[in-house]
């Protein structure tokens, strides 16, 4: 994808690409960091280096950033792939619906869905030094990528774009503008 955004665009680097938090390739990301140079920002899986990461910050790590957020950074190294990412960690307090034995959320008298609070950790990796890119830019930036995802909803939704007639770019543009055309 990003040497079709390349050649696309016209670019020799696209700049920092962000992944969608579905997308998980460590052999892929590898190859982007080390072979093609490129910087690049992904939501952390909750594997088991990334979990053991997030447990080994400790609480005088955690700096302050908000009302109840917490941002820390450390690293990890994923060695069965021989690469090693910064991970940067955000807390907040959230709230979490209150479940009963089948899975079915609880009510309240007056049908309120019941809730308790929770803490909510957000991980991020990426090969961007703390230099050229701190957690509070990471945060602001990885939030401005939510419009893409109201983009992707009104396309599939409104304008009926989730099962395009073929995967080539040519019959894709076709597709789209006659879609817009209509």
């Amino acid at each position: 994808l990003v040497k079709q955004a390349r050649s696309i665009l016209g670019l020799k680097k696209p700049g920092i690409v962000l992944f969608d938090k579905g997308y998980w390739r460590m052999d892929e990301f590898r190859k982007l960091v080390n072979t093609q140079h490129e910087s690049m920002v992904t939501p952390a899986k909750r594997y088991k280096d990334v979990k053991k990461a997030i447990a080994g910050i400790k609480k005088h790590q955690w700096h302050r950033i908000g009302v109840n957020q917490r941002c820390a950074k450390t690293s990890v190294h994923f060695g069965e792939h021989n690469i090693t990412f910064r991970l940067m960690a955000w807390k907040k307090l959230g709230r979490r619906a209150l479940k009963d034995k089948d899975g079915n959320r609880l009510r309240d008298a007056e049908g309120k869905v019941m809730s308790e609070p929770v803490i909510i950790i957000h991980s991020y990796l990426t090969n961007l030094s703390e230099l050229e890119l701190e957690a509070d830019q990471l945060l602001g930036m990885y939030g401005q990528r939510w419009g893409i995802e109201d983009c992707f909803e009104e396309l599939q939704n409104q304008y009926y774009l989730a099962k395009p007639p073929g995967t080539s770019l040519k019959i894709l543009n076709r597709h789209i503008i006659l879609t817009f055309l209509l």
